[in-house]
């Protein structure tokens, strides 16, 4: 249980680090105001950065691996969103929801295999003093 704990913290701060989000928005007012969402991620991004002191050439690298990931994870999100809408549109209509949610749960799978893969080359990225300070954080989080 262990590794997939640290898997899923990895995949956290990586997330942090790049100030990448492959979820869709949340209904309401975050999803009025995409600005706010952006802002809020540059700031999570510039902590990161400076917590963990990357140099230009590791920002650049993580930058990368990041908007490679978020660019692998667009169609898929855009499927999911598909998938959503027809599943509950499926509920409100009283048919059967087996196939529509196993679509999901692989949709979501993916996903979480792609932010995974990036969380990993990132931390490939990392001095071992950057890893630890890392890891730390993982520790006070969980």
């Amino acid at each position: 249980m262990k590794p997939m704990k640290t898997v899923l913290t990895a995949i956290g701060v990586a997330g942090l680090a790049a100030g990448m989000a492959f979820a869709q928005a949340p209904q309401g007012s975050a999803a009025a105001h995409p600005h706010r969402i952006e802002g809020r991620r540059a700031m999570r991004r510039k902590m990161m950065i400076g917590y963990l002191g990357l140099t230009d050439q590791q920002q650049t690298q993580a930058k990368a691996i990041f908007s490679s990931a978020h660019q692998s994870a667009q169609p898929l999100r855009q499927q999911l969103k598909q998938v959503r809408a027809d599943l509950h549109a499926a509920i409100r209509a009283g048919q059967p929801v087996n196939d529509l949610a196993a679509s999901e749960g692989k949709l979501r799978g993916q996903l979480i295999a792609i932010r995974a893969s990036a969380a990993e080359q990132f931390r490939g990225l990392l001095t071992p003093g950057q890893l630890q300070k890392l890891q730390d954080l993982h520790a006070k989080r969980s």
